[in-house]
């Protein structure tokens, strides 16, 4: 069993919100740089401006995926609007204590892209709290904000709700969900046997095929979550397609080094499934590199496979 990064269980809920991938560029957290501008103290029911500027020192672009205000600052304010606006519905996510904001926008090489957030002032204190600003849904610098806010909110000024949708993070372990659903089971990996087939060689620029079997050696049925790509394996090979095909948008996981395809299928006691992935090497010599097959977010099989291209 290889051990799965918790890390990525945010990547993973925000990703399967979003429907299309974005191409991402650079994500290189040491190339950003943030600065906040807001006033230090506003009145109750008044609104001001929050402009987070993020700093590109790299040559390439960089991705802004997302900035998520903390929980401890929202206490005293309410976000009216954002500009961008989030390209998603706004969602609590419960194991950060954040609100998302999620953006994928591009900062150009050496320069900066703002993000202007209009807050209103909902109840007086000094609240503080961290605004992440990330380059990727795992790959964030925190930059502290502290407001002190005076007086009542005038009883002709409405608030807006403070409240977004949140995240059901239950079933995500092996653990039921809030819905019932039992399918994400750590017990499976035990029942689950898998072995791969791939020619030993391979031609540069035409389709190949690697076709991994996964047989379910229980007496019940075993639920696959997603089958996981590593990095080295695609180092100079690309995967064309799938068989069954991924469920969302394959996406990259940098903390494990895979690319993740999302397959959600149940197999039968006794029965096999067969993932047939559609492949192209684009340069000569020894392919190789670790697949995993995984029952959860965080338990999965490993298998390795290679190939010669020529």
């Amino acid at each position: 069993m290889q051990p799965h990064r918790f890390a990525i269980l945010v990547a993973a809920l925000s990703l399967l919100l979003v429907p299309a991938a974005v191409v991402a560029q650079s994500s290189d957290l040491s190339l950003l740089t943030v600065t906040i501008e807001a006033p230090s103290q506003v009145e109750a029911g008044k609104e001001f401006d929050v402009i987070v500027n993020a700093g590109n020192s790299g040559d390439q672009p960089l991705t802004l995926d997302s900035i998520d205000v903390h929980d401890e600052w929202l206490a005293g304010v309410r976000i009216v609007s954002s500009d961008p606006e989030s390209i998603q519905e706004l969602f609590h996510i419960p194991i950060d204590n954040s609100v998302s904001f999620t953006l994928k926008r591009e900062i150009p090489a050496n320069g900066t892209l703002s993000v202007t957030f209009r807050v209103i002032g909902a109840q007086a204190g000094t609240f503080t709290g961290n605004l992440d600003v990330c380059t990727t849904a795992v790959e964030c610098q925190p930059v502290p904000i502290t407001t002190v806010i005076t007086g009542v909110v005038p009883p002709d000024v409405t608030l807006p709700s403070g409240e977004y949708t949140e995240l059901d993070i239950s079933g995500l372990f092996g653990e039921e969900s809030s819905s019932g659903d039992e399918r994400h089971n750590a017990a499976d990996l035990d029942l689950l046997n898998v072995t791969s087939s791939i020619p030993s060689k391979i031609k540069v620029g035409r389709t190949s095929e690697l076709v991994l079997s996964l047989a379910n050696t229980g007496d019940r049925p075993i639920f696959i979550d997603s089958i996981d790509v590593h990095d080295e394996l695609l180092a100079n090979m690309r995967i064309i397609s799938t068989n069954p095909p991924s469920l969302q948008e394959p996406f990259h996981i940098p903390v494990d080094n895979s690319m993740s395809y999302t397959m959600k299928q149940t197999i039968p006691a006794g029965a096999k499934l067969s993932v047939a992935f559609e492949i192209v090497a684009d340069a000569k010599g020894i392919h190789a590199g670790n697949i995993d097959v995984c029952v959860t977010y965080s338990d999965c099989t490993t298998i390795s496979v290679s190939t010669k291209a020529r």
